[in-house]
């Protein structure tokens, strides 16, 4: 329930009327401003998590963005060596007894790990071990064999 009350004032010879606005508090009015209070409070907080889900979601699209930029950054950045080595298969090593063949396979499969399909370091060996024939090949198994960590 709500009452306005008038009063005329005078100060010097200018009147003036004040509204004076009272409410009377009943247990219903309390009840419908408790309501209200708690849905706004409701309210606030799906806002509140609405907004954190859209900064999440912000952050992978932007994160996303990044990754589509650095692929495509990467796809026109191939060399004319790389658009070849694509090609390539690993050279494979017989075991042979000639240091210049060794060597130049060596070479070839550093080379092979680091354009053609980078292996990581601590990987190198059992990759480099599938790429051997032959005695080789015998010998890298029976040495598999022998010591467990070239297993992994």
């Amino acid at each position: 329930m709500c009452r306005v009350l008038y009063f005329l004032f005078c100060e010097g010879e200018v009147p003036f009327r004040l509204a004076i606005v009272y409410v009377v508090i009943t247990p219903e009015l309390i009840g419908a401003l408790t309501q209200n209070v708690g849905q706004l409070c409701l309210n606030q907080q799906n806002m509140q998590a609405q907004n954190a889900q859209t900064q999440a979601m912000q952050a992978q699209v932007a994160m996303l963005t990044q990754v589509l930029a650095n692929n495509n950054n990467q796809t026109q950045n191939n060399t004319g060596l790389e658009k070849v080595a694509q090609g390539l298969k690993p050279p494979l090593f017989s075991g042979e007894k000639d240091s210049v063949e060794l060597d130049t396979w060596l070479f070839q499969v550093k080379d092979y790990f680091q354009t053609v399909a980078p292996v990581p370091e601590e990987q190198r060996v059992r990759a480099a071990g599938l790429m051997l024939k032959g005695q080789a090949a015998s010998w890298y198994r029976d040495a598999v064999g022998r010591d467990q960590s070239l297993k992994t």
